[in-house]
């Protein structure tokens, strides 16, 4: 799935946890920079989180879940 030009969704998660009609959570990327005034680059935090995400832990140990089973699509920045 794509989103804003990113290659991967939420967790780089299959198809089966990452639809929009199964998804009980929605990821929306919104790159935005405006309001920076120094250093600039606060708009590539969606990518980044996206990016990072495929590397995180999927199950919860504090809470014995697997939290992406409910669906977790990525939606489209505009």
């Amino acid at each position: 799935m794509s989103s804003a030009g990113y290659n991967i969704n939420f967790g780089d998660l299959p198809d089966k946890y990452s639809a929009l009609d199964a998804a009980a959570i929605v990821i929306l990327p919104v790159p935005y920079d405006e309001t920076s005034t120094w250093i600039k680059g606060a708009d590539k935090g969606p990518q980044a989180i996206l990016e990072a995400s495929a590397n995180m832990e999927i199950y919860d140990i504090a809470t014995d879940s697997q939290i992406y089973r409910l669906g977790i699509y990525t939606g489209t920045a505009y």
